[in-house]
């Protein structure tokens, strides 16, 4: 459990997170905020997130298996101090919330509490990378969903059918049982929502525009509804779910990886930085204190936001927020405005840091300088895109990390990024420049100075 942060965030936990909360009351209230990750730094990202049965707690966990619980959720083991062969994808509880089952990428299946083992697909082989496990209701099986459709059944968990081969018309990014544990439904990011077995179908956002992908799914308790939940923190309401808030076009400074419905209503959904979002019953919704952030920030989140959706457009992987990194680019580009000196850093002298030494292996810098019409966001994304050496930068393959740093000064945007490759990720290879187009991301919109 977090054990620094702000003063709010420490109110938040006393008020919620350490109050003795019986499972009929939380139910009644449904989903709540009792902590988060935000405002941490940590070496992985977060990945997915699963709530305790009667509602008075959760669970998140990183893309290397760390857990961290919070509100009455036990820590029951984690994975991080062991080597996982893949990387964690997605968590469940137990019908008991005295255990949760964590999923690999490669088909393994990591048990912990009382959750109990029954099998895995790592020795096997998957035919993609699996994005998403569903336990059964016995809690005796569970299901592991492809990337392109295909569907494992393990333990006491049936076979319905899956969408490899069928058409499917965009990467599948999570899935949820039927309430009898008789069927399933499988979200696809482009909002498309597919059925098998008794599970029902209320609709989905296929062929209509969301505000980002979509990255989740989750059903109502009753089974008559379902929700699904974009990457920027919208939420798309089927049957008998409710909206009970969303962020909608306010703007994150990381994306949505998971979303779970709380039994008593309502839902939470979590995000990559470790934020998490919590929508109660009665619709009071409560954005993660801890990632509250200023109009400088929320500039810089929005290009985060830009440079990973050209990288996605690419087939490459997603960026992480890196707070390291974002500290040492608002110090530059502050710099670069008070002095009026539009030059690149000495990244080279921060190796003379173990702080950096330890954590890199090498790190790339994009500095931008615009005013009038070019000191917005959008415009500085694109005049970056539009530049051969920092479109270089932008969609080199080996970086795993970013910071985005802004300052507003005499009518002058000032922005300095800063890209890092880990010191367990190989060396950026010589490559030639990439191509201009398609830009994902090229519009001049966006906040300004």
């Amino acid at each position: 459990m977090r054990s620094t942060g702000s003063r709010l965030s420490l109110i938040l936990l006393l008020l919620f997170g350490m109050v003795a909360i019986s499972a009929s009351e939380a139910e009644a209230r449904g989903a709540q905020f009792y902590g988060s990750l935000a405002g941490t730094s940590t070496r992985s990202p977060n990945v997915a997130m699963a709530a305790k049965p009667s509602g008075d707690g959760y669970w998140l966990v990183s893309s290397t298996g760390a857990v961290h619980a919070y509100g009455a959720a036990r820590l029951h083991g984690s994975m991080a101090a062991n080597h996982v062969s893949g990387r964690i994808v997605d968590m469940a509880s137990t019908s008991t919330g005295a255990g949760y089952w964590l999923f690999g990428s490669d088909g393994a299946v990591y048990n912990f509490g009382d959750a109990e083992w029954q099998g895995a697909m790592r020795d096997t082989g998957v035919s993609s990378p699996i994005v998403a496990g569903v336990p059964t209701p016995t809690n005796n099986g569970y299901w592991l969903f492809g990337s392109d459709g295909a569907v494992y059944a393990l333990g006491d968990a049936r076979w319905h059918g899956s969408m490899r081969r069928r058409g499917l018309t965009a990467a599948v990014v999570g899935a949820v049982a039927s309430a009898s544990g008789d069927g399933y439904l499988i979200a696809g990011r482009d909002g498309a929502v597919y059925r098998f077995g008794d599970a029902r179908w209320y609709g989905s956002m296929k062929g209509r525009a969301t505000n980002g992908r979509i990255v989740d799914i989750a059903r109502t308790p009753s089974g008559y509804g379902y929700w699904l939940v974009s990457e920027r923190g919208s939420i798309y309401h089927f049957g008998s779910a409710e909206f009970r808030g969303s962020m909608g076009r306010k703007l994150m400074l990381s994306p949505v990886v998971s979303l779970v419905a709380a039994r008593g209503g309502g839902y939470w959904f979590t995000s990559r930085d470790g934020a998490v979002y919590s929508a109660s019953a009665e619709g009071k919704f409560v954005a993660d204190p801890n990632s509250m952030a200023t109009r400088l920030e929320k500039m810089a989140a929005e290009m985060y936001f830009r440079i990973n959706t050209e990288r996605a457009a690419r087939g490459l992987r997603l960026l992480q927020w890196d707070t390291r990194l974002v500290r040492y680019a608002s110090q530059w580009a502050t710099w670069m405005g008070t002095t009026g000196d539009f030059s690149h850093s000495d990244l080279g002298a921060l190796f003379d840091s173990s702080e950096y030494a330890t954590r890199y292996r090498s790190l790339r810098e994009n500095i931008y300088n615009g005013t009038g019409d070019w000191r917005t966001s959008g415009a500085a994304h694109l005049s970056l895109m539009n530049s051969d050496p920092h479109r270089k930068t932008i969609l080199m393959p080996e970086l795993t990390s970013v910071g985005i740093g802004v300052a507003c000064l005499d009518g002058h945007l000032w922005v300095a990024q800063e890209f890092g490759v880990w010191i367990d990720q190989p060396a950026p290879q010589p490559r030639s420049t990439p191509p201009r187009d398609p830009i994902a991301a090229g519009d001049m919109n966006g906040l300004s100075c």
